[in-house]
């Protein structure tokens, strides 16, 4: 295989032979890996994900290979909260099964084989790990936590990344590496915090969360100070709770999963009562694949290894699955979504159980200024929905999360959609008439960003350049809080730090009147059977009770959040709940339909064949056809593409078809060449194949479109207006010939709109269907609009079933 680039985390435990028994070292041991857990968890490395994270035990130890897709640097943030995690277990465990540890950092290339990993960089990190003057001062510091580092790591991660990496708190080393010279690197220590074990009896304790704390202010505070014995061994093991969080949530959720944990010790030994690792939840590749990566549930054959698993875990507090107890979703709309997978999958092992709201936000609108400026948007922060649907009509533009992935995203295009049809029930129904697949598809033509995340989306928003569209034409759909967030200059999950001193898009929050998402941010349990002890049922409750408390409830509120009670009076515009009024399989089998661009050719007849008199249209098929251009050209969105030829036979010297208006997109220039579009009889009779052919060759040459990826490659479609007969082929001659050159390469729809009372008859309409698209015999401009209303349906509507 190839080589990998990581980052290298080597870890090994100091004097572990000492440890007195087996049992202490079984203690040590797993105490070691859920301190290595809880602090890869709270910097952000992936500690779950395990296509980015390889761990291998090393007995007393661990290698661990972080992928290149995770900045080095969060490796450093993991070292403050790993010396946090080792003093609450010495602090709770008696000295025999205390943890000291030696950690080595460094990165380079890695290569995988069936029996592990090797590479020169995996040994150099073990090398400075067992480097004897590291040791030595280990040996002479009883810190509960060494580091020591590769220069080129310090070099290249720490000092580069400026004042928050710390590289003053480094001190070099010169280590010898076996028989190498040696080479230069970097250490530190973090020291155990001293903590006190006395109550003073006088002085309140420090603040608790008061609706949980009831009865628990009275408890010992229990820590440590010179000359005192440790608490005695704790016997029983936390109850550890898996609790899975929206992104949104998770820096508040954290902490007060933290606080939860700290005034849950037992008041007689200070032992620790609950132990929760708090998941961040991510929707990548939809629901049904974040399902299957076993949060929800375990697959067939994880199950009989860890029924084996479990007796072990009961007594060691070590975790047996990837299987959440608790998730905190954005919206009850996921919920739904997940119940639907689990009916599809007839999965009646795995319920879920809504307790209640633990927080409330709502679908805001954040406008540039400058466009709120132009658009002379009300100072009181609130705009309807049928204002806001024009903006495209004036070049302005909307930004959303995608839909399958986040619950933001879903949220923002059902309320999109319920407002473009009219409709409070979006279901199959609604969402596959002729009408909505053209209203749809104006609408997402209009989206200028569709990330897979609100965050990237207000990241991609802050870089931005300024005149760009984004900076300043195009308003994002977002939640309260994350919009809360970029305003506050927040580094958005991560992924976007605002350098100081710099400057961002000022963005305006404006409601939305009358349809406005909400999102509940349900408190859901997941129940499983087997069914969850009676010890951790009861965690689960009081956990819930804990996050609607006063305390916690003002916590959220200061993270931007509204709480269970109350609403941002600025924006008191009433909520709607969507749950119950979507259906989910409809809504993104429309979305994946409607979001494609198009290229389409119009190629009118210009033979004598069209001058015959047409009912309406001023009286002739050629005036029809003129017609029939105009009503195209409403159902073009803003990254589509149009084209116009004439044709006839030797209609331009020996050939049979005359570029009138080039491939491009129906902005204001297009629209104007179109406009001025006066069709002229011309050539010397009738003909189909040639100009067909020759403009499904056109199609197939003019690639995906400016800025468009090959991933996204817009539908290529041709419509032919047209008497519908060939004088040069009979009818099945030309059938075969048509049929044969669709067929021959990337597919191209070809639609046919047929003047002669024979045309669909004498098999083109065989020919569109088999190239997926149809004919349409027109008599009069009625059946002309419900054509191109069925070309719109073809093109973005529901596919047909085929006979």
């Amino acid at each position: 295989m190839e080589p990998l680039h990581y980052t290298i985390f080597c870890v090994d435990m100091v004097d572990s032979t000492k440890s007195p028994t087996d049992w202490h070292r079984r203690v040590a041991r797993s105490g070691m890996y859920r301190a290595l857990r809880r602090a890869f968890v709270r910097a952000r490395l992936p500690w779950y994900l395990r296509w980015r994270r390889h761990l291998e035990d090393r007995g007393d130890g661990a290698l661990i290979l972080i992928s290149a897709a995770v900045p080095s640097a969060r490796a450093l943030k993991a070292l403050p909260h790993l010396a946090r995690e080792l003093a609450a277990h010495n602090a709770t465990t008696n000295t025999g099964a205390h943890i000291r540890l030696r950690v080595a950092l460094h990165a380079g290339e890695v290569t995988h084989d069936p029996y592990g990993v090797l590479g020169k960089a995996v040994d150099d990190t073990f090398r400075l790990l067992d480097a004897p003057e590291f040791k030595a001062q280990v040996r002479e510091n009883d810190a509960v936590l060494h580091v020591i580092i590769s220069d080129a790591f310090y070099t290249g991660i720490v000092r580069q990344g400026g004042p928050q990496n710390d590289p003053g708190a480094y001190r070099p080393l010169m280590a010898s590496v076996r028989q190498e010279r040696p080479a230069r690197a970097w250490t530190r220590s973090f020291p155990e915090p001293r903590l006190r074990m006395r109550v003073t009896g006088r002085s309140a304790p420090p603040r608790v969360f008061g609706a949980v704390a009831v009865g628990v202010t009275a408890l010992s505070l229990l820590t440590l100070v010179p000359g005192e014995s440790r608490p005695m061994f704790c016997s029983d093991p936390p109850v550890q709770l898996r609790v899975r969080v929206s992104a949104e949530k998770a820096g508040v959720v954290q902490t007060l999963a933290q606080e939860f944990e700290r005034i849950r010790h037992h008041k007689e030994t200070g032992c620790r009562m609950v132990d929760i690792n708090v998941v961040t939840a991510s929707n990548a590749g939809g629901i049904e694949e974040s399902v299957r990566q076993g949060w929800l549930m375990r697959g067939p054959a994880q199950m009989s290894v860890e029924r084996t698993a479990a007796a072990s875990a009961q007594t060691t507090g070590g975790e047996v699955s990837d299987e959440a107890d608790v998730w905190l979703p954005d919206s009850s709309l996921e919920v739904e979504q997940v119940r639907e997978v689990l009916r599809a999958q007839r999965i009646g092992t795995v319920t879920l159980d809504v307790k209640g709201s633990i927080a409330r936000s709502r679908l805001v609108l954040g406008v540039p200024s400058t466009m709120a400026d132009k658009l002379k948007l009300p100072g009181g922060g609130v705009v309807p929905w049928e204002e806001m649907l024009k903006w495209p009509e004036q070049g302005y533009l909307f930004g959303r999360a995608s839909p399958r992935t986040s619950s933001t995203g879903l949220a923002a295009t059902a309320a999109l959609y319920g407002a473009v049809l009219g409709r409070d029930v979006l279901n199959e129904d609604t969402l596959s008439g002729t009408d909505a697949a053209t209203r749809l598809h104006a609408v997402e033509q209009a989206i200028a960003r569709d990330d897979d995340e609100p965050e990237r989306l207000l990241c991609a928003v802050r870089t931005s350049p300024a005149g760009s569209d984004l900076h300043d034409r195009t308003a994002v759909l977002v939640s309260q809080k994350a919009l809360v967030d970029y305003r506050a200059g927040d580094s958005l999950g991560g992924r976007c730090p605002l350098p100081a001193g710099a400057e961002q898009p000022e963005l305006l929050t404006f409601a939305i009147r009358e349809g406005t998402p909400l999102f509940d941010h349900p408190y859901v349990v997941i129940n499983r059977t087997p069914q969850a002890s009676p010890e951790r049922r009861r965690v689960i409750d009081q956990l819930y009770r804990f996050l609607r408390s006063g305390d916690a409830q003002d916590q959220f509120r200061y993270a931007g959040f509204s709480t269970v009670t109350d609403w941002n009076p600025p924006l008191d515009t009433p909520p709607v709940d969507l749950a119950g009024k979507i259906h989910y399989g409809p809504l993104l089998e429309a979305w994946d339909r409607v979001r494609k661009s198009a290229d389409v050719l119009m190629a009118v007849d210009v033979s004598a064949a069209m001058d015959v008199p047409f009912p309406e249209a001023d009286g002739t098929r050629l005036a029809a056809a003129e017609n029939a251009i105009a009503l195209s050209r409403r159902l073009m969105g803003a990254r589509d593409r149009i084209a116009l030829w004439t044709f006839a036979r030797d209609l331009d010297g020996d050939r049979d078809h005359r570029s009138v208006v080039p491939l491009g997109p129906p902005d204001r220039a297009q629209t104007d060449r179109l406009n001025k579009v006066r069709l002229d009889l011309g050539g010397r009779g009738t003909v189909l194949y040639g100009p067909v052919r020759d403009a499904v060759r056109e199609l197939r040459r003019s690639g995906g479109g400016q800025g468009r990826e090959d991933s996204d490659a817009p539908t290529k479609a041709l419509i032919v207006i047209a008497d519908g007969t060939d004088d040069g082929d009979d009818d099945q001659v030309l059938a075969d010939r048509l049929r044969a050159d669709l067929l021959d390469g990337s597919p191209v729809r070809l639609y046919v709109l047929a003047f002669h009372s024979g045309g669909c008859a004498n098999g083109l309409d065989r020919i569109a269907q088999a190239g997926g698209g149809a004919c349409y015999p027109i008599d009069d401009m009625t059946a002309m609009r419900k054509a191109l209303d069925g070309v719109a349906a073809g093109l973005w509507g529901k596919p047909r079933r085929s006979t």
